[in-house]
């Protein structure tokens, strides 16, 4: 039986998104007033990256400065997007970012309106 990728996230409401050029500040207070630990990064109406708290706390760290001093381009993962209707198990042997293994899934979200998933690599490289 084949188990895909759109099984895995549930019907929900278009996702809260944040531009690129909007200040680190404004969107991390957004994650928190919303209790949300990732926000898409759009830009032109297509998803160009994702804002994750670990993403955040990797920038602020690697860059040494405040919040107040930084956009979300300077702290956004790539945005890598498999089908939706591939089948979850083939994705470890196709897709380097989950090496065989489904430990990151909680990282997966979804784009409304489109047939895509979106799996945020765990750390800015």
């Amino acid at each position: 039986m084949s188990y895909t990728v759109k099984d895995l996230v549930p019907e929900r409401i278009a996702p809260m998104t944040v531009r690129r050029t909007a200040s680190l500040d404004d969107a991390l207070s957004l994650m928190l007033l919303h209790d949300y630990s990732q926000l898409p990064v759009v830009e032109d109406g297509g998803l160009i990256g994702m804002l994750t708290s670990e993403s955040a706390l990797q920038a602020l760290k690697t860059l040494g400065v405040r919040t107040s001093q930084l956009h979300v381009s300077d702290a956004m993962a790539e945005a890598v997007t498999v089908n939706a209707d591939d089948d979850v198990f083939d994705l470890g042997h196709c897709y380097p970012l989950l090496p065989g293994s489904f430990e990151d899934l909680d990282t997966l979200s979804v784009q409304q309106n489109a047939p895509a998933i979106t799996k945020i690599p765990p750390r800015i490289r």
